[in-house]
C-alpha cells in the first residue's frame, strides 16, 4: 500500500472526540466481496459513549410497530426457542412477521446495559441466497424498520447503522465462507430452500451467535430461518431439527409448516366460489355448473408438487410424475366407429376451420427419436395434428414439412426452443417466410414452460386425439415425463423417467402452448399488507411499543 493510501486509511480510522478530544479508533469490518474496509463513524471514545449513555438513560425514543398479527405468528413470536424456522407458502405472511420479529428482538437488545467495548453494540444480519434476491428483501425490510432507528444507511456497501451502536447487515449466502469472522446477536435467513450449501452457512452461523455476551442478556444469538420449500434439500433437514417427535429434535429449535390457509386473508375464501359480478370469491354456492371455488382453482393451475410447495407449506418428494392421470385429464379416446365413418371422424380433426388460430410447436433434431411437430388449436385446447421427421436437414424439415403445415393451419406461428441452433434455425425459417417466436428453455425458463402446459392439462385446455401410433406414442411420453429435484443446485430438471425413453413430443407441446393462458379466474393475490398504503388489509390494528433508551453516540 503506498503512502497516499496508508494516510487515508488513517484518516478514516482515528477520530478526535467531540467531548474529551481524546483520539480513538473507529475500527473497520471488510466487505467480503470487495475487500475493502468499512469503518465505524462514532463521535465520541469509548469512554465518553459510556458517560453519555448513562446520562441519557432517561431519554426515550419510541417506536410504534403497528401490526396485527395471525394466530400462528402470535404462536410464533411468544416462543422462547433461540432458532426458529417457519416452512412457509406462499402468501403466508412468513416475511412479514420474520421482519417484524428481528425488529423486536433487536430493538430489545439495543435497551440492554451492554458493554460499550462490543462493537458493534447490537450486531445483526439478514441474508439472502443470491445478491440479486437480497435486494428484493432489503428494501421490503427497510421500509417497515422504524425510521426512529436509523442513525445511517449504505446503499452501497448494504448496512444500517442505528442509535445505541447497533448494525444490521445485508449479506448473501453466494459465499458461506464470508459468513465467518463477526459475533452475531441475530441472523435471519430468508429463502434458505435455495442457498446452494445451506448445511455449511448454518455450520457457520452458529459459531457467531455463539460468541461472547451476544444474544438476549448474552445467553447466546438468534437465528431466524424462514424459507418455501423447494423439493428435498438441507432446508428440510433443518425443520426437522424443530419438530417435537422428531428423531432429529434439537434443543432451543422450534419449527411451524404454514399454509396459505393460516393467513385469514385467504381462509376465508378457500371454500368460497367466484362472484362473476364483482369477480371476488364471496359466494357460497356456484353460480352455474362447472364452477370451482377457489382452493379448486388454485390446485388446477399448478402441479400437484407446485401445490404441496406452494399452497400447503410442505416439501414435495424430490421425484414424481409431472403428469398423473394423464389419459383422465387429456387424452380423446378413439370411438369405436366403422372404418369409413372413422375417415370422416379423423378428416374432420385434421381440417383447419376457418378463422381458427393454430399454433406449431416445434422441438428440432435429425438423429434418434427425431424432431417433433405439433399442431394445437388455441379455440378447442386440442392437438390437431402431430408430426415425427426423422434422418433428415434442418432444412428440409423446415421448407418442406414445417412450411406445408404453416400455410395448411392458416398460416400458424412456429414456436421452438432457443438452443445452440438458434441462430441458424432462425435464418432457415426467415429464409422461407415463416414467422417464429424462440424461447430460452434453461432452468427456471423450462420450468415455466412445462408448468405452464401442466396447468392447460389440469384445466382441460390441452387435449390429445388418441387416433393412431403416433399420438400413442406421444402420450406414453407424457405418462413417463418426470420431474427430479437437485438437492445441490436447488433446481427442478425435467426428463423422461424410462432409462431410454424420449421426452420430444412433450417438448414440442410446450412450446406449442407457451403463450396460452390458463385464464383460471383466480383473484389477484394480494400479500398480507399493502406496502403502498400502510397495512390496509389489517383490521384493529394494534400498535406494539418499544421503548428506545440513549442516544446514538
Amino acid at each position: 500500500m503506498d503512502n497516499k493510501s496508508t494516510y487515508s486509511e488513517m484518516k478514516k480510522n482515528y477520530s478526535s472526540c467531540k467531548n474529551c478530544g481524546k483520539i480513538f479508533e473507529q475500527g473497520f469490518r471488510v466487505d467480503e466481496r470487495t475487500g475493502e474496509k468499512i469503518f465505524n463513524h462514532y463521535k465520541y471514545c469509548p469512554q465518553c459513549r459510556n458517560k453519555i449513555i448513562k446520562k441519557d438513560e432517561t431519554k426515550q425514543t419510541v417506536v410504534s410497530i403497528r401490526y396485527d398479527p395471525y394466530p400462528w405468528q402470535k404462536e410464533f413470536h411468544a416462543s422462547k426457542a433461540r432458532f426458529k424456522v417457519v416452512s412457509g407458502a406462499a402468501r403466508s405472511g412468513k416475511d412479514f412477521s420474520f421482519d417484524k420479529e428481528f425488529d423486536d428482538k433487536f430493538v430489545e437488545m439495543l435497551n440492554e446495559d451492554r458493554p460499550y467495548s462490543l462493537v458493534p453494540r447490537v450486531h445483526g444480519w439478514v441474508i439472502g441466497p443470491t445478491y440479486k434476491i437480497l435486494a428484493q428483501i432489503e428494501r421490503n425490510f427497510l421500509h417497515d424498520f422504524p425510521r426512529q432507528l436509523v442513525v445511517n444507511y449504505d446503499k452501497e456497501n448494504h448496512y444500517i447503522e442505528t442509535i445505541n451502536g447497533g448494525l444490521i447487515e445485508f449479506r448473501s449466502a453466494d459465499d458461506p465462507d464470508s459468513l465467518v469472522s463477526v459475533g452475531l446477536d441475530i441472523c435471519y435467513i430468508t429463502e434458505a430452500a435455495r442457498i446452494k450449501q445451506f448445511d455449511i452457512v448454518i455450520g457457520n452461523l452458529t459459531d457467531r451467535l455463539d460468541s461472547p455476551e451476544r444474544g438476549p442478556n448474552g445467553s447466546g444469538g438468534l437465528m431466524l430461518i424462514n424459507s418455501s420449500p423447494r423439493g428435498r434439500t438441507y432446508f428440510n433437514e433443518v425443520c426437522q431439527w424443530g419438530i417435537e417427535g422428531s428423531p432429529k429434535k434439537r434443543p432451543f429449535w422450534q419449527t411451524w409448516y404454514i399454509s396459505r390457509w393460516d393467513n385469514p386473508t385467504f381462509a376465508a375464501k378457500r371454500n368460497k366460489y367466484e362472484d362473476r359480478k364483482t369477480g371476488l370469491w364471496t359466494r357460497d354456492t356456484p353460480e352455474r355448473p362447472g364452477d370451482r371455488t377457489y382452493e379448486e382453482d388454485l390446485k388446477l393451475s399448478r402441479s400437484e408438487r407446485q401445490y404441496r410447495e406452494d399452497i400447503l407449506g410442505i416439501p414435495s418428494d424430490q421425484e414424481g410424475t409431472q403428469f398423473p392421470n394423464f389419459r383422465d385429464y387429456a387424452v380423446i379416446d378413439r370411438p369405436n366407429l366403422p372404418k369409413e365413418e372413422m375417415k370422416v371422424y379423423i378428416k374432420k380433426i385434421s381440417t383447419p376451420v376457418p378463422g381458427y388460430t393454430y399454433s406449431i410447436g416445434y422441438d428440432p433434431a435429425k438423429e434418434v427419436d427425431g424432431a417433433w411437430v405439433v399442431v394445437y388449436c388455441e379455440n378447442t385446447g386440442e392437438v390437431v395434428e402431430l408430426m415425427q421427421l426423422k434422418n433428415m436437414e434442418y432444412t428440409i424439415q423446415i421448407n418442406v414439412y414445417i412450411k406445408q403445415l404453416v400455410q395448411k393451419w392458416n398460416y400458424a406461428m412456429v414456436r421452438y426452443g432457443k438452443t445452440g441452433l438458434g441462430e441458424a434455425l432462425a435464418d432457415i425459417f426467415k429464409m422461407a417466410g415463416i414467422a417464429t417466436i424462440a424461447y430460452p428453455e434453461q432452468g427456471q425458463n423450462k420450468e415455466r414452460l412445462v408448468e405452464n402446459l401442466t396447468t392447460l392439462v389440469k384445466v382441460g385446455k390441452f387435449k390429445i386425439h388418441n387416433i393412431n401410433d403416433l399420438s400413442e406414442i406421444a402420450i406414453r411420453q407424457f405418462e413417463d415425463y418426470a420431474y427430479s429435484i437437485s438437492e445441490k443446485a436447488k433446481t427442478v430438471t425435467y426428463s423422461n423417467g424410462t432409462p431410454g425413453g424420449h421426452d420430444d413430443a412433450v417438448s414440442a407441446s410446450y412450446f406449442a402452448v407457451a403463450d396460452i393462458n390458463a385464464s383460471i379466474n383466480l383473484e389477484d393475490e394480494l400479500t398480507a399488507y399493502d406496502s403502498s398504503n400502510n397495512f390496509k388489509l389489517f383490521t384493529n390494528v394494534s400498535s406494539r411499543n418499544r421503548e428506545v433508551k440513549g442516544s446514538f453516540f
